[in-house]
């Protein structure tokens, strides 16, 4: 009685850890999802067809391994092992993955038409007997059924839970010539095929079938290394959602980094703002995987880009590597030259032979929204100037400065979505000058100026290493729409494997074994 309440307590206590590791990065208990991600029944039409031309390929090398043995007497017993599948109707053999709203999902394959060639033996006291037989299948139903769980490791994946199987017609086929013995045990062979017809097609199609979806439909981390020390949370904020015609999860989406504190590394989610609501539609043509996003996950992400000073800007003789450039930061030269002296006079009279620097740091984190057709990112800062004469620096200027930023040439390719964000317009306020000839007016010119000359490559390129988003439906990308609308943005991606793709996307994929690996030991052609 002891050991079977031991193993309930460690059941508990996985299914506890694992949803502990699954919830574990919380930024509020009653967040929204700050994107959400459907798996629609296109995508499952796509996998089932994948999944008719992997049981196409394990039937033509005649993968169908079993080997029984079971008394049919006190005195007989029968012994069965199979040789290969002999014959296989893959014209009306039909595969299809569904949806049972509430519960998972269920791979079926019917119509199975099936012959399996096979040995048998026959031990009695008059002696051992053997031959050949065929075991034929006709309008066989195999149904596996699938739930998608996060793991005590921290990692969601699709696992079995059951298979059964509707056999349709099951008749072994034994030779005319074999001895009249057979006759006598015909039915008990018959129950000693019924009694283990299922196993024997379960475990076959298991074998070949569960890590194909295993691994290509919502495998993945519960979290993501994105590019230095940032890194997005795909947790849960509830259970996995089957709808009838999609599967709907919902990740806390947030963006986070590592602090040092001590020996200690720490996972830092602290926020000063909640995620928003997202509405989701369901248009009539969806693509086959969509992830609609709040401005939470991108928000977070430049927070704390924000904080490790991304948006702050230096230029000085020491961080610009360009000697031109460095000659316009003067506070005097000929008049054959152009530099900070020649623009305002009266900075010359006031610090001569001085070099200017410019400083900016942000004073509130850089905001995120979406509206139709366009992601507008707003920066607010305080921009400095000083003049450094010799050991001596002067400042001589304080201004804040609104930029709003675009996304532009926004990409969603491997599950990566990048953007270029472009200055779109800024706002110069509040200045104050000790520099006669230094206003609005002129700070806004050079602003645009070294915009164009320096700030702006450097801003642009910010989300180039992208966001990673879950690897939840494992094919080649066909096509991907990125598509801003009010408060949200949608990533709609159609995908596609074999003779649906491009040549280049075959080209790409063209080891069928690498996600799907099996123990076989035969070798696909």
């Amino acid at each position: 009685m002891i050991l079977p309440l031991i193993f309930v307590a460690l059941q508990l206590y996985a299914l506890t850890n694992s949803h502990s590791l699954a919830n574990s990065f919380f930024t509020n208990p009653n967040s929204h999802a700050g994107f959400v991600t459907r798996i629609n029944q296109k995508a499952l039409d796509l996998l089932a067809d994948y999944l008719k031309e992997r049981v196409n390929r394990f039937m033509y090398h005649g993968e169908i391994i079993f080997n029984f043995s079971a008394p049919l007497t006190n005195e007989v017993t029968f012994g069965l092992i199979s040789t290969k599948a002999i014959g296989y109707d893959s014209k009306i053999f039909k595969s299809k993955l569904f949806i049972v709203p509430g519960q998972g999902i269920i791979w079926m394959g019917s119509h199975l038409n099936l012959s399996i060639g096979t040995f048998f033996k026959i031990s009695s006291p008059a002696g051992d007997f053997y031959g050949s037989a065929v075991l034929q299948i006709d309008s066989a139903k195999v149904k596996s059924f699938f739930v998608a769980a996060v793991n005590v490791d921290g990692h969601l994946r699709t696992d079995l839970q059951k298979c059964t199987l509707s056999p349709g017609n099951v008749v072994m086929n034994f030779s005319e010539t074999d001895p009249l013995l057979l006759v006598n045990y015909y039915p008990q062979i018959n129950r000693f095929i019924s009694e283990r017809i299922e196993l024997i097609i379960c475990s076959s199609f298991n074998t070949e079938l569960v890590p194909v979806i295993s691994n290509r439909l919502m495998n993945t981390p519960m979290s993501a290394a994105l590019f230095d020390q940032y890194f997005v949370n795909y947790g849960f904020i509830e259970q996995i959602q089957y709808l009838p015609n999609a599967i709907e999860l919902k990740h806390r989406g947030n963006t986070f980094s590592i602090v040092k504190q001590g020996l200690n590394r720490l996972n830092d989610f602290r926020l000063p703002f909640p995620s928003a609501p997202i509405t989701l539609d369901s248009p009539e043509n969806r693509a086959m995987v969509e992830f609609t996003m709040s401005n939470y996950t991108l928000a977070s992400l430049l927070y704390w880009m924000d904080q490790y000073r991304n948006f702050d800007y230096e230029i000085s003789k020491e961080s610009i590597n360009n000697t031109l450039m460095v000659g316009y930061l003067r506070s005097e030269c000929s008049s054959n030259d152009i530099c900070a002296g020649t623009l305002f006079p009266a900075l010359s009279v006031q610090y001569p032979n001085g070099m200017v620097q410019i400083k900016s740091h942000t004073t509130t984190p850089p905001t995120v929204r979406f509206e139709q057709d366009k992601g507008i990112i707003v920066i607010w800062s305080q921009v400095d100037a000083f003049v450094q004469q010799g050991e001596h620096t002067s400042p001589f200027l304080t201004s804040n400065m609104m930029a709003e930023l675009k996304l532009e040439k926004s990409i969603f390719q491997n599950y990566s979505f990048t953007s270029q964000m472009r200055i779109d317009k800024f706002k110069i306020s509040d200045v104050t000058s000790l520099i006669d000839g230094i206003d609005k007016t002129s700070l806004e010119f050079l602003v645009s100026a070294l915009n164009e000359l320096l700030i702006g490559n450097d801003v642009a390129k910010k989300l180039s290493d992208g966001i990673k988003l879950p690897i939840l439906f494992d094919f080649v990308q066909k096509s991907a729409n990125v598509i801003f609308e009010k408060d949200r943005m949608r990533i709609a991606v159609d995908f596609c494997f074999d003779q649906n793709c491009s040549k280049n996307s075959i080209a790409e994929n063209n080891d069928f074994d690498y996600y799907d690996n099996v123990n076989s030991t035969s070798t696909l052609s």
